[in-house]
């Protein structure tokens, strides 16, 4: 009885959190948030591919970013967090709390980012995302983040990940399924299933995707990756190299799962942060532990 009683609740949880990512009900929550947004000529190409491809590259010296290679020096001489992936080592624990006197960080409200990323958004984003990880060589079969999968945060999303040392095919770089977000060619294989991602078995994403439509992103210290991660990737195999790398997370304010940063409280915050009730996240928090109490029946990912 018991059981059936935990079944029924899973299943409500699972349909909440399936009708918070359906476009009508997300366009309503977001209503406040929805307004045009702009980039200038020079960045129309990056957001044209975005729109068309769910990734777009380039460079920090394209856009005017200036990195502070000496404050990357400076966290790599201390001691790394350790995290559930074992094939990377953190620089900045799991849920950091902003500081905008971090030039890292800063970079998140850079004005030309932030512009790209609201008119991918078609809104006022909410920045919910930061890490900076050195991934190991990894001789192992690939695991976790290595493999396929789509990212469970919101029906849509953008990542930017920046490259902080020379990234070539062995040291795991980026892979994206080119026109994989919702709405675009490949936006149904392999759906999200909300509130989780999606991680097709091995193989699977080769047997329907031609190798034209994977996109391996290789390139020199500085480059940026701007993609929906609600599409498919992967990345962090590195076989013979390490990889440096910086990611920050922008998303819709209607996501249902809690921030993986902390907003600070000493200032006014630049951007709108996600509101999410003390009811959902008791939600996702149940979802969650039911989910791996049944085991592989209902085993997502």
């Amino acid at each position: 009885m018991k059981s059936r009683i935990k079944y029924f609740c899973y299943s409500g949880i699972k349909l909440y959190f399936h009708l918070r990512t359906w476009l009508p009900l997300w366009r309503w929550l977001n209503r406040k948030r929805l307004l045009p947004f702009s980039v200038g000529s020079a960045d129309k190409k990056l957001n044209s591919l975005l729109a068309t491809e769910g990734i777009a590259i380039t460079h920090a010296d394209k856009l005017g970013i200036k990195i502070d290679w000496a404050y990357l020096e400076h966290l790599k001489s201390r001691p790394g967090v350790a995290n559930s992936k074992s094939f990377l080592t953190y620089f900045y624990p799991g849920t950091p709390v902003i500081d905008l006197n971090d030039p890292f960080m800063k970079l998140a409200l850079h004005p030309r980012i932030l512009a790209i990323v609201n008119a991918y958004m078609g809104m006022q984003a909410s920045w919910y995302y930061f890490t900076l990880n050195r991934t190991h060589v990894w001789k192992d079969t690939p695991t976790l983040s290595q493999r396929w999968h789509r990212d469970p945060e919101d029906r849509k999303l953008l990542k930017m990940f920046i490259y902080l040392n020379d990234v070539n095919e062995e040291s795991g770089p980026f892979i994206y399924v080119k026109k994989s977000p919702r709405g675009m060619k490949y936006g149904r294989l392999f759906p999200q299933k909300p509130p989780v991602g999606y991680y097709p078995l091995d193989g699977e994403v080769e047997k329907h995707i031609a190798s034209q439509g994977i996109l391996a992103c290789t390139g020199r210290k500085g480059t940026i990756i701007f993609a929906d991660t609600t599409g498919l990737h992967k990345g962090g195999h590195a076989t013979n190299k390490e990889r440096i790398m910086l990611t920050i997370g922008y998303r819709s304010g209607a996501s249902p799962t809690p921030n993986r940063i902390i907003s600070p409280t000493s200032h006014e915050w630049p951007l709108i942060p996600s509101h999410v009730s003390q009811f959902t996240k008791r939600l996702f928090k149940y979802y969650k532990g039911w989910s791996s109490d049944f085991g592989n029946i209902y085993k997502d990912h």
